[in-house]
């Protein structure tokens, strides 16, 4: 068993999961440092009032830049630190040595379930499958530079795609970007990656690697997807299909880099393998295994977020 934390730090805590679990990081008992490029930008996941009578501290830092990620580690003395993919040349390598050598032990990443299919092992994932093959590197390089504890956060689809980049809502009427309406998907609520992020970044992994597979508690279809957010948030959306080259031009404009379109679009072919289906059989309990709470079904994520739908 690892040590339990109660000096943590969280990079990008301004995203939607890095907020999420400070704050449940927060909930735990534990000091939370915010390292942030902008110390002075807003945290939506994080209320000013509750910021101010929580236990948390922001500090600057930047993950593509191992002096000041160093730096932040040294002045806050955080030996459990979260953080996410940032794409640099080295897939981070610098910055996690930089890490190590200023005193981190246990480091939780936001990986990708992606990495398991096909079951390769990590550096046996083609480049050319660009969202498992960065995690992937960034997972070799936190093993081989020698962190005494590692978690690996590998979550499925995330449900917040749909508003985030699968929706047009510069359209009459907004349109949803659907190329393949029977694919398969899981929707995993950011809260819900979360509650398990900032639980392990407290309490510590079970051993010393421990790799957690996070999935919604339903496999529903896009169409059905779709369905949901219509009769929940009331929106007149067209859900007809889109081409697979209207669906890149629409996440270009969104600045998603084509080599994760031209990934996820193979993807949605693939939704209904049976090892995918088994994997997801085996670990859709690990959210309420590592929480302590029942993962969260889509139609009530909507629910929760209708305000941005109806915006």
């Amino acid at each position: 068993m690892s040590p339990r934390y109660n000096n943590v730090i969280v990079f990008g805590p301004t995203g939607d999961i890095g907020g999420l679990v400070a704050l449940e990081a927060n909930r735990r008992g534990a000091k939370v440092w915010l390292a942030m490029r902008d110390i002075t930008k807003a945290i939506g996941a994080i209320p000013a009032e509750v910021e101010k009578s929580g236990n948390f501290t922001r500090i600057q830092a930047d993950l593509s830049d191992p002096v000041s990620t160093s730096k932040a580690i040294s002045q806050s003395g955080a030996k459990s630190a979260y953080l996410y993919l940032v794409y640099t040349p080295d897939f981070a390598r610098a910055t996690l040595q930089a890490m190590r050598d200023a005193g981190v032990e246990h480091v939780v990443f936001l990986s990708s379930y992606t990495i398991g299919i096909g079951g390769l092992a990590l550096r046996d994932i083609s480049p050319k499958d660009s969202i498992p093959y960065a995690h992937a590197q960034v997972e070799i390089n936190i093993e081989e530079i020698g962190f005494p504890y590692f978690t690996a956060l590998r979550p499925g689809w995330f449900a917040s795609n749909f508003f985030r980049a699968w929706f047009d809502d510069q359209a009459t009427p907004p349109k949803a970007l659907i190329v393949a309406e029977e694919s398969v998907l899981d929707n995993i609520t950011p809260e819900d990656i979360a509650l398990v992020g900032g639980a392990v970044l407290v309490e510590g992994p079970s051993d010393g690697k421990e790799t957690i597979y996070l999935y919604g508690p339903e496999r529903l279809t896009i169409k059905d997807s779709w369905d949901i957010i219509k009769k929940v948030t009331g929106r007149d959306i067209d859900t007809s299909l889109v081409t697979p080259e209207r669906f890149t031009e629409l996440l270009s404009a969104k600045h998603v880099p084509n080599p994760i379109i031209e990934y996820v679009l193979a993807s949605f072919e693939n939704t209904k393998t049976e090892y995918l289906v088994q994997e997801y059989q085996r670990d859709v309990g690990n959210v309420e295994k590592y929480s302590g709470r029942k993962p969260t079904k889509f139609a009530d994520y909507i629910a929760a977020h209708k305000a941005e739908w109806v915006a």
